[in-house]
């Protein structure tokens, strides 16, 4: 399939990440802030190979400072090995500063994409392991903001019709942590999805200079198909961290460079212009 319309067809299946929101200071103070955000997922004990498989991963930073210093770091790997069939990911975004004027983002991405044909009266299934983690600390929250946000989403489509990707199931665990509000963590599925939780977990601590948020789930998916039916499989992961004491001179420019960040990696690679 071509990587345009590939694009097209797994972009729904990733859910934005929150927008950011910026506490415009007009008197600067020395200021310390810390954000990260991280996410790992295992796939394994299939119950078919696939036919096709594909792995992408993508990173994006950005830093200014007039005043302070500011650093963002990234990471992302992805893979999936065929046979027997597994696959892993992982994704890291981390920023921190300290100073009066300055601002910066870590933008890290990473997927797997999966083919499989399933018989009339076959099963399709897998086991997974997925974990979210997102950490912010601040010094003042009159004058400073820290963001630590991601996603991690599961979607089972009908590929049959090349043309026409039916979505057939679909899980998402996401979560934002922002000094001073808009905090949450969630795992959602579609209705009906064929899902067996062994273990989920989610943990927040919430309020105050120090916020965190984990996301912990096992289980096993299956579905049962009465007809022969190509599935793909689409996993992926966003993490983003972002921190900055922005004056409000800066602060419009630097929100407007930073809000689109969550399909460029993916357009950028996949060739989208």
């Amino acid at each position: 399939m071509p990587k345009l319309k590939l694009a097209q067809k797994i972009a729904p299946a990733i859910v934005p990440l929150a927008p950011l929101v910026f506490t415009l200071a007009a008197t600067p103070t020395i200021a310390a802030t810390f954000a990260s955000s991280e996410s790992t997922v295992i796939i394994d004990n299939f119950s078919h190979n696939p036919f096709d498989s594909e792995v992408i991963t993508d990173t994006f930073t950005n830093t200014f400072a007039t005043d302070g210093n500011v650093n963002a770091s990234t990471d992302a790997i992805a893979n999936f090995i065929t046979e027997p069939p597994s696959a892993f990911n992982s994704s890291f975004s981390s920023t921190d500063g300290t100073g009066n004027n300055y601002s910066g983002t870590a933008d890290s991405f990473a997927g797997v994409l999966g083919n499989f044909s399933v018989n009339s009266g076959e099963t399709f299934s897998f086991n997974f392991d997925a974990n979210l983690n997102l950490t912010t600390s601040i010094d003042n929250p009159q004058t400073e903001t820290a963001i630590a946000d991601g996603t991690v989403s599961f979607a089972l489509y009908d590929t049959s019709n090349v043309d026409s990707w039916t979505l057939l199931d679909s899980f998402t665990i996401s979560g934002n942590v922002t000094s001073g509000n808009n905090d949450f963590l969630n795992f959602n599925s579609s209705d009906g999805t064929q899902l067996n939780l062994s273990n989920i977990s989610l943990t927040t601590n919430f309020g105050g200079d120090r916020e965190s948020a984990s996301a912990s789930t096992e289980g096993l998916f299956s579905r049962t198909f009465d007809r022969v039916t190509n599935l793909t499989l689409v996993e992926v992961k966003e993490n983003r961290s972002t921190v900055a004491v922005p004056e409000p001179s800066i602060a419009v420019g630097t929100v407007l460079g930073i809000f689109a960040l969550g399909y460029r990696a993916w357009n950028r690679r996949v060739g989208v212009k």
